[in-house]
């Protein structure tokens, strides 16, 4: 682990500063990215969590995700655009939104578009989830690997239009797992309506309990393999009193639990057996780590970014895993 040490010194009155380029008043993304994205009639989670961290209402009005494969070929279909025929874009809103706002409607991007007269308002110092579950759909040769795909993400708000990028997902056309990592408000679910990856309104120095959710939704063969890792960086600020008793790997995980100078800390699950994407029954087919940790006091709204990650091999070492959740807590006074 490593941490930065800034140390401040009085001004240099002679150095004349010809260009400032910060902007204080823009958007944050923060992004959730499955990985592999295999060949399944399932569906994967993508999209992206939108930061407003400026002290007046922003409205988002539109967010893209866009997907590109290194390969010279470019008749790679990562997203099939939605009036291709035999497309199997057919986006499943998860986030505060509806299916018919989502779309593919050009190859290798997938859209999210408020209603015209209702853009999605986003609070000061708050965020908002804004994600979907989308068909993969296929390579331009069958059986064959891409293990970096560039994922860059776009957000149009009233703040302007801004971009993220240096993000990856890979995708296997031979079929493999569809790896995503989230938190739930029940453990174990895949439930739609029970997928978070923003969590607002968090009181000042109570204890909060969460579920941290690796899910396959792939479960046809495939599957992760034991001694595959699921990852939960907690920021700083946020403590685990009792990691013996307030870390539970619910008898899917062998936790493990890593405290840093700076406050934050890291829990590491290993995958005590092959996981082929069925769990603990219907709806409830992920595998979950439950812990609690106590928040920071606040005198005012702070936000906080929990990473969940994954690393790991799938199909008996075919393939590596590195699926992503970059979750927004918002913490209130």
């Amino acid at each position: 682990h490593a941490y930065e040490s800034i140390k401040l010194k009085a001004p240099d009155t002679s150095e004349v500063i010809v260009l400032t380029q910060d902007l204080l008043a823009r958007p944050e993304v923060f992004l959730v990215i499955p990985s592999p994205m295999g060949s399944a009639p399932e569906k994967g989670l993508w999209g992206a969590n939108v930061v407003n961290p400026t002290p007046s209402p922003m409205e988002v009005t539109k967010l893209t995700i866009t997907l590109l494969s290194p390969r010279e070929n470019n008749a790679d279909l990562l997203f099939n655009p939605t009036s291709s025929p035999g497309a199997r874009c057919e986006p499943e809103a998860v986030g505060p939104t509806n299916d018919a706002e989502w779309a593919c409607q050009t190859q290798n991007q997938l859209s999210w578009t408020a209603p015209l007269g209702s853009p999605l308002v986003v609070p000061q110092f708050s965020a908002a989830q804004v994600t979907a579950k989308v068909h993969p759909d296929r390579l331009s040769n069958s059986n064959v690997e891409i293990p970096a795909v560039i994922v860059v993400a776009d957000v149009f708000t009233s703040l302007g239009e801004f971009s993220k990028a240096g993000y990856s997902t890979s995708f296997d056309d031979g079929g493999t797992v569809i790896a995503n990592v989230y938190l739930s408000t029940e453990e174990w679910s895949t439930e739609n309506d029970e997928i978070i990856t923003t969590q607002l309104g968090i009181p000042s120095g109570s204890a909060v309990t969460f579920n941290a959710t690796l899910a396959d939704f792939e479960n046809v063969g495939s599957v992760i393999e034991s001694d595959s890792k699921f990852i939960i960086n907690i920021p700083k600020g946020w403590i685990v009193e009792d990691p013996v008793n307030d870390i539970d790997g619910l008898g899917d995980f062998a936790t493990t639990h890593t405290e840093y100078a700076d406050t934050s800390s890291q829990i590491v699950g290993t995958l005590l057996n092959d996981y082929n994407g069925v769990g603990h029954g219907v709806n409830s087919e992920g595998l979950t780590i439950q812990f609690t940790a106590r928040a920071p006091t606040v005198e005012s709204e702070q936000m906080y970014v929990m990473y969940l990650l994954a690393d790991g091999q799938v199909d008996a070492g075919d393939f590596s895993m590195g699926p992503l959740s970059e979750v927004l807590l918002q913490v209130i006074p």
